[in-house]
């Protein structure tokens, strides 16, 4: 596995030299290699810490780990020049993504990968999607610190032409509450108030298709501690729109 200080040495001691590029091309994993001459994944900065801009299931420490274990400086943010939307369609759900939007902004978190396989398996992923930069000037920091030469990357639609929730492919609620478990969870470790219900309100594209898909919707709690907190959060925030969910 390679670290961004191995990496980072490498350059120094090769000073440009062929052997030093030639080196840099043979430590990188071949999925990252292979990111050069795809124009979705920009190659990464060698010299910079890396880091990624999480807004829907990446928010969530379980769900973010599962890929990238051993993640640090977890930050919560808010991030201008684009919006949440559910606009993703997968086999048989429609899932969040971001889309350039001037005039808009959401809250998210940023954290920190430890090495360019971190990288290369958000990717793997995050499949459907494209990698952005991020500029700093994006963003606003909530809490904690973001250091000043990180490169940090969002996962945006690749046509930014979102696909509307329908009935072959709706809002599915297990997806809802990994969502907002981790907005939940920025909440309280940050000691944010309001955090998750912005999550809901700077999302667009909320939809009557929509199904309750929890395992045991009886006794929820069982399987999503935070059940009761999401359902009454979006009664709250969308009265006109979770009254349709219907169970599957």
């Amino acid at each position: 596995m390679v670290n961004f200080s191995t990496v980072k040495q490498i350059i120094r001691k090769s000073q440009g030299s062929l052997v030093g590029v030639f080196l840099l091309g043979s430590l990188l994993p071949a999925e990252v290699n292979a990111q050069q001459t795809d124009s979705c994944h920009p190659d990464p900065n060698a010299e910079a810490p890396q880091y990624i801009l999480g807004y829907g299931s990446l928010m969530e420490k379980e769900s973010r780990t599962r890929t990238t274990a051993e993640i640090k400086d977890v930050t919560p943010v808010f991030v201008s020049g684009f919006e949440r939307v559910w606009g993703f369609k997968g086999k048989r759900t429609t899932y969040l993504a971001a889309i350039p939007n001037s005039e808009s902004r959401f809250n998210a978190v940023t954290y920190a990968l430890k090495d360019f396989d971190q990288l290369t398996a958000t990717d793997r992923r995050e499949s459907g999607y494209c990698r952005e930069q991020v500029a700093h000037n994006q963003l606003e920091v909530l809490a904690g610190s973001i250091p000043d030469n990180a490169q940090i990357w969002i996962y945006t639609l690749e046509d930014n032409n979102p696909d509307q929730p329908n009935y072959n492919h709706p809002i599915v609620q297990s997806y809802v509450d990994i969502f907002l478990n981790g907005c939940l969870q920025q909440q309280e470790n940050f000691d944010l108030e309001g955090f998750a219900e912005t999550c809901v309100e700077t999302t667009q594209n909320w939809s009557p298709y929509w199904v309750n898909d929890r395992i045991y919707p009886r006794r929820p709690f069982i399987h999503q501690p935070n059940a009761e907190k999401i359902d009454q959060l979006l009664k709250n925030q969308l009265p006109q729109v979770f009254k349709y969910r219907s169970i599957e």
